[in-house]
């Protein structure tokens, strides 16, 4: 009887065994598949944040107008040139668009919404950014967050001093420590123009990955 309580006792402890082998292969199992679910890839804890991102360029305002990719410093025609962002993650991640000038910064995108993996993303949507204010220096500044931001949700559209805003972004940059593909090379007005031409978006991506998180500042010298 002895023995034969010892055979049901390895019984049970054998049956609680294969029991939890197969709620931790379920469990991890479940994990991937909701990592996967609708394009969504979540990213692990420790691995750097990816994404391929540019600021597009299109000199003038009709059909046949040209564009090209922003370099990290560049010059801008005023009341000609035009913008627009592109972004895309290689995992879900949150973006955050600020532009700046001399005096001010503002949100132009409070990445409210998760931006799928590797679905492009662009500001405007089906539009451009056209430069319409009196200044000759101003930045854009793209993040890429897994996470949300509070520090940069509670920017606004109203915005803060470009003091405080230079303070934040160098905060920023410490905490991306990026690595970068590409080496860097009165009241502001921005005003969304419908867009014309078929510009593939993926022409004006460069990739680049951080820790943290990824902000890359792209700074434009505005000509007459």
């Amino acid at each position: 009887m002895h023995g034969e309580q010892q055979f049901i006792q390895s019984n049970i402890q054998s049956s609680r065994i294969r029991h939890l082998r197969t709620v931790l292969r379920s469990a991890v199992i479940g994990g991937l598949l909701l990592g996967l679910v609708g394009g969504t890839v979540a990213l692990q804890a420790g691995e750097p944040v990816r994404a391929a991102l540019g600021v597009q360029i299109r000199a003038g305002r009709d059909t046949v107008a040209m564009s090209r990719r922003a370099k990290a410093r560049d010059d801008l025609k005023a009341g000609r040139d035009q913008l627009r962002v592109h972004v895309k993650p290689t995992a879900a991640a949150y973006v955050y668009v600020i532009f700046s000038d001399a005096t001010r910064a503002r949100s132009l995108s409070p990445g409210l919404d998760r931006v799928a993996a590797n679905q492009i993303w662009s500001l405007p949507n089906d539009a451009y950014f056209n430069i319409t204010g009196t200044y000759t220096q101003i930045a854009i500044s793209v993040i890429v967050s897994p996470e949300v931001i509070g520090e940069l949700s509670g920017i606004g559209s109203r915005g803060i001093d470009n003091d405080d805003w230079l303070e934040l972004r160098s905060q920023l940059e410490e905490r991306a420590s990026m690595d970068l593909s590409e080496a860097g090379d009165s009241p502001t007005s921005i005003a969304a123009n419908m867009r014309s031409g078929g510009d593939d978006p993926a022409q004006f991506l460069v990739n680049y990955s951080g820790q943290a998180l990824i902000i890359q500042t792209f700074q434009f010298h505005v000509q007459d």
